[in-house]
C-alpha cells in the first residue's frame, strides 16, 4: 500500500490536477499529471459509480494503487498524479493493470529505465508455493 505521503489528500490538488494537467489514456484508467513545487511524487485514485458498486470500486482503486507502488520509482518526482479508474478494470488482474501503467509510462515522456522495472513473473516463496512477484497481499483491517 501507498504511504500517505504520497497521496494528494486535498480536494483542490485532484481538482486543479484534472483540470490544468496533461492526460493519458489506457484501455483501464485515465492518468492526469501535473507538475508540484514539491519534489514530492503525489498520487491519487477515483472510481466513480460507472465503474460499479461499492466492492467493485473499492477493487478498482486496488489495483491502480498496488500497480503504482510496483512502479512507483519509475514515476518522476515534482508531478502530481490523479488516476481516474474505467469499468473495464475490475475484470483485469494485477498484472494486466500493472503492465498497462508500464506501457503508459514507457509511450511517455518518462522511459523506464531497466533497474526501475520490476519483473513481474511467477517466482516460488519459501514454502515453495508459486506466488505473483512485485504484488502483495492486500490486509483486511
Amino acid at each position: 500500500m501507498l504511504s500517505a505521503q504520497f497521496r494528494l489528500t486535498e480536494d483542490w490538488q485532484i481538482r486543479r490536477t484534472l483540470r490544468q494537467g496533461t492526460t493519458q489514456h489506457s484501455r483501464s484508467f485515465v492518468l492526469n499529471r501535473r507538475p508540484n513545487r514539491s519534489e514530492q511524487v503525489r498520487f491519487a485514485f477515483i472510481a466513480s459509480k460507472k465503474v460499479g458498486k461499492a466492492v467493485d470500486r473499492n477493487r478498482a482503486v486496488r489495483l491502480l494503487r498496488e500497480a503504482v507502488r510496483v512502479y512507483l520509482n519509475a514515476f518522476p518526482a515534482s508531478h502530481d498524479y490523479v488516476f481516474v479508474a474505467r469499468k473495464g478494470v475490475v475484470q483485469l488482474k494485477m498484472q494486466s493493470v500493472a503492465q498497462e501503467l508500464e506501457a503508459l509510462l514507457y509511450s511517455s515522456n518518462y522511459k523506464i529505465q531497466a533497474y526501475n522495472a520490476p519483473k513481474l513473473g511467477r517466482i516460488k516463496n519459501e514454502f515453495g508455493n508459486q506466488k505473483q512477484r512485485g504484488m502483495s497481499k492486500i490486509k483486511r483491517h
